[in-house]
């Protein structure tokens, strides 16, 4: 097994003045040592990198021979109170040759660097003593500011990072305000550790909710089934939607709650418990029960209506009748009837007439037609059908509704009145005509006087009782 030593800067993060995390940066001490070694310096020169305890963290030469090793804690930088740069005489750790030292600590990290020049180079000629002077300052120097400069690029990053931190956060709250009404998480035994201010929706502290499983609550009318499945869920650790069931809130009032969640995993792939959304649906709830009862109510008015009430879609097919409907086509139940063709139930020669009414109205128009209907059981009757379009929400037309009289006994009188006429029609024309033959009789002999000499007396009619009575 290797042991790969690094070196680890770290920063705390806050959020509203809160701990939120911590950043770390690991950096390869070979890495600094490679940077430092390119600095110019002479063969038995050195410069070391330690931390707070004297501990070696990277070295320009012979850094596998140092590395994790601590100095004595004699030497000046590491006294109490020593400051924070200055320069001593002694022997060098390694080879314990006698050199200068020159040391500087880091003001952003707990960190020492430490440039060690040979003695005999120290005490070559005056010009070879300035340029090393000058050499030792520029690479404190280029020291100071490259790890300024690796302190300043972390400390963007960190903001920026913490930055995007608060930025996915109030994202995350704006998601959880709009879709939901709290936030939870349970741990791994089911139990809530975290609840967001349910005050406003629910009329309950947090504390109501802390260290109690979701079965554990007040609840009304849940059979114990369906706690059995949901608890089946989670021990699968698998995710679940739209849990709804009546609640006790602190306050002792009962509401709908609608409840979904996922399981939680750390980053070795622990089960960690659960988060999720909840919400009060008790309105909608109250909506949706009013308008089943405003359906019941309709469809118990539509049933006792005397005249057939139907809606086909689009296609022609039966999707709802009342039962005076269902009485004309002789269904005992609309189970008999339902995604039928209307088509099928009209008689043959009306087939063509049916289908041009159905495509207007379809069309957007109202429509009326008479025609015969083939009952279940083989029996026919004749309806008066008045058909206007079915629109939705969004005014597009999605079906046929349609009014339907029974006129079968109105087309029987109907076809009585005809024949009666008819026969009248024919016994007047007999009638005509045996008069018309009378009259050719009569006038075919002569009479006396001609008619020409008969006086015209103005006609007169006389009723039974005007009439005069003989003497």
């Amino acid at each position: 097994m290797s042991i790969v030593w690094l070196i680890n800067f770290s920063r705390s993060l806050l959020q509203d003045g809160r701990f939120n995390g911590v950043v770390i940066l690991s950096v390869a001490p070979a890495y600094l040592s490679q940077v430092l070694a390119g600095l110019e310096l002479a063969p038995q020169d050195s410069i070391s990198l330690f931390d707070s305890q004297g501990t070696f963290l990277a070295r320009n030469r012979g850094l596998d021979q140092v590395m994790g090793k601590t100095l004595a804690p004699a030497r000046p930088f590491m006294l109490p109170g020593a400051a924070a740069s200055g320069n001593y005489h002694g022997p060098a750790f390694d080879d314990s040759a006698d050199r200068s030292f020159s040391w500087a600590r880091l003001p952003s990290a707990p960190l020492v660097a430490v440039v060690g020049l040979d003695t005999r180079t120290a005490l070559a000629p005056q010009e070879a003593l300035f340029r090393q002077e000058q050499i030792r300052f520029n690479i404190l120097s280029a020291i100071m500011i490259a790890l300024g400069i690796a302190i300043l690029l972390l400390l963007a990053r960190l903001a920026r990072q913490q930055q995007n931190i608060a930025i996915g956060a109030a994202r995350f709250r704006g998601l959880a305000d709009l879709s939901a009404d709290w936030y939870w998480e349970q741990d791994q035994n089911f139990r809530f550790i975290h609840f967001s201010d349910p005050t406003k929706k629910l009329g309950s502290s947090v504390a109501w909710y802390y260290g109690k499983t979701r079965w554990e609550m007040p609840t009304v009318g849940v059979p114990p089934q369906q706690w059995a499945a949901h608890r089946a869920q989670l021990e699968a650790q698998q995710p679940f939607r739209d849990l709804d069931y009546l609640g006790v809130t602190e306050s002792s009032e009962v509401i709908w709650m609608s409840t979904s969640g996922e399981p939680l995993f750390d980053h070795e792939g622990a089960f960690c418990g659960y988060h999720g959304f909840g919400r009060n649906i008790t309105a909608q709830k109250q909506a949706a029960e009013a308008l089943r009862a405003n359906e019941e109510r309709l469809r118990a008015i539509i049933d006792t209506e005397p005249e057939g009430v139907k809606v086909a879609s689009p296609d022609g097919l039966l999707l709802e009748m009342n039962r005076a409907g269902l009485t004309m086509l002789e269904a005992e139940s609309f189970e008999q009837l339902r995604g039928r063709p209307m088509l099928d139930l009209v008689a043959q020669e009306y087939h063509g007439a049916y289908a041009q009414f159905h495509q207007c109205v379809m069309q957007g128009e109202n429509a009326r037609l008479e025609f015969e209907v083939v009952g279940l059981r083989g029996g026919r009757r004749w309806v008066d059908v008045y058909a206007t379009p079915l629109r939705g929400p969004d005014d597009q037309i999605s079906g046929n509704l349609g009014i339907m009289r029974d006129i079968t006994e109105h087309k029987s009188t109907e076809a009585q009145r005809q024949t009666l006429e008819a026969q009248l029609r024919q016994a007047q024309k007999m009638e005509a005509m045996g008069t018309l033959a009378g009259a050719s009789r009569t006038t075919s002999t002569t009479s006396w006087p001609p008619s020409w000499a008969t006086p015209r007396w103005p006609a007169r009619t006389w009723s039974p009782r005007t009439r005069p009575r003989k003497a």
